[in-house]
């Protein structure tokens, strides 16, 4: 918060905002998030009515895993499960 200065609530409600989206995809980079997690996310919000953004999400968060030279497996769908294999 001392990194970027809030003027107002709407520039720090935008802060937050980009703050967990950095988070998120940034967890399944360096291999924190695996496929479960992943799993309840879209189950979440497939349950909020929120499916479009819940599969917008996962897919990112896929796509940052299997992006990460740090990984040494791959995260896939099969059958609207995620799993996890190796490359």
């Amino acid at each position: 918060m001392f990194i970027f200065p809030f003027n107002n609530i709407i520039s720090f409600a935008i802060g937050i905002i980009i703050g967990a989206a950095l988070y998120l995809f940034l967890n399944p980079f360096f291999g924190v998030s695996i496929p479960e997690d992943l799993q309840m996310i879209n189950d979440l919000f497939n349950t909020l009515k929120l499916k479009f953004l819940g599969t917008l999400i996962v897919n990112g968060m896929k796509i940052t895993y299997n992006f990460s030279p740090l990984n040494k497996d791959m995260i896939v769908i099969e059958e609207n499960k995620l799993i996890l294999i190796k490359k």
